[in-house]
């Protein structure tokens, strides 16, 4: 079975990374599988990952025969992404619908001539779904396919912390709605009874000027996640009042580093966080300060919850992981 699948590889978004995961996954299966960007210009890391897993990328084109089986279209919040879904489906390809949001204006657009013509909607989170359920008539099927990530290289540090200061961190794209604007007043907040900083990558041009000196800013892509990640002590994330996670793979990397996460109570996250067991989901600010100063006064909860989330990561989103659930979801 040959299997291709279609993403705006230009930017490094969640889309992208559910791509790469997607096919580095189907690569462990016995199939051939291939990644085709609807954009002009693919990202050199994209490039670079999909060289280093010995995977093809090539670039989308519609006019060329069909060379896939199955064809696994991921994004479809862009118009790019979309059209080539609809056009696939309305030749009679197998086309698998993958969302990357809660917003997809540009599918729903092709909804009455797409209706019912693809083989399966993929969604990363039961509640990504349910919001979403309007497009359901799309497709034969509704399914969750979890994100993942790459445990080998998300892995817990060596270091002990010595809690002098402690370190809060995070990590996302530089977009204004992965903040809300939280991270100060929750820094003046913890720092009348600990002696915390928070360090935030992908922050330079949202909260680069703030003259907080609890608060670490750098350029987003100016340091390996991986190796950020080992530096922290908690990985804390609140995303502005508009948006929501459809699972948030930013913070199950975090996961895979043995970090505790706090979060927002809100969308996909919760189905991937366990309350209480990996982490927090807060509802305001008074849940984050309280859950953190439990986590930093109680270090053997902190450390089995670091312990509980590095189990969880590996055992239910690593690439073995989704490989053994897209083995069973396509009847391999």
């Amino acid at each position: 079975m040959r299997i291709e699948v279609i993403a705006a590889c230009g930017s490094g978004n969640g889309s992208v990374q559910q791509a790469i995961t997607l096919v580095r996954a189907l690569a462990r299966l016995p199939v051939t599988v291939r990644m085709a960007s609807v954009s002009e210009h693919v990202l050199p890391a994209v490039v670079a990952t999909l060289r280093n897993a010995d995977i093809d990328l090539i670039s989308y084109n519609q006019g060329e025969g069909r060379w896939a089986d199955l064809h696994i279209v991921v994004g479809l919040w862009e118009r790019a992404t979309a059209n080539a879904a609809a056009q696939l489906a309305l030749s009679g390809a197998m086309v698998i619908l993958a969302p990357a949001l809660y917003w997809c204006e540009p599918l729903e657009r092709l909804l009455h001539p797409f209706s019912g013509r693809a083989n399966a909607l993929w969604y990363v989170s039961w509640d990504q779904a349910v919001e979403t359920r309007r497009l359901w008539p799309l497709a034969e099927r509704v399914e969750v396919v979890r994100c993942a990530v790459d445990c080998d290289r998300f892995r817990p540090a060596s270091r002990t912390s010595t809690a002098r200061p402690w370190v809060l961190g995070r990590h996302s794209r530089d977009a204004p709605e992965k903040f809300s604007g939280l991270h100060s007043p929750l820094l003046q907040q913890l720092a009348e009874t600990h002696d915390v900083v928070m360090r935030m990558l992908g922050a330079q041009n949202i909260a680069g000027d703030a003259s907080d000196r609890h608060l670490e800013t750098l350029a987003e892509d100016s340091v390996d996640p991986a190796q950020f990640l080992q530096q922290l002590d908690l990985w804390v994330y609140s995303h502005a009042p508009h948006w929501e996670e459809t699972a948030c793979i930013a913070m199950i990397e975090a996961m895979a580093c043995g970090l505790p996460v706090i979060v927002n109570n809100s969308g996909g996250m919760r189905e991937y966080l366990a309350h209480g067991h990996t982490g927090f989901a807060c509802n305001d600010a008074d849940e984050y300060a309280r859950y953190i100063r439990l986590l930093l006064d109680r270090p053997d909860l902190r450390l089995a919850m670091a312990r509980n989330a590095r189990e969880l990561a590996a055992r239910s989103y690593s690439i073995d992981a989704l490989s053994a659930e897209l083995k069973a979801v396509l009847h391999l």
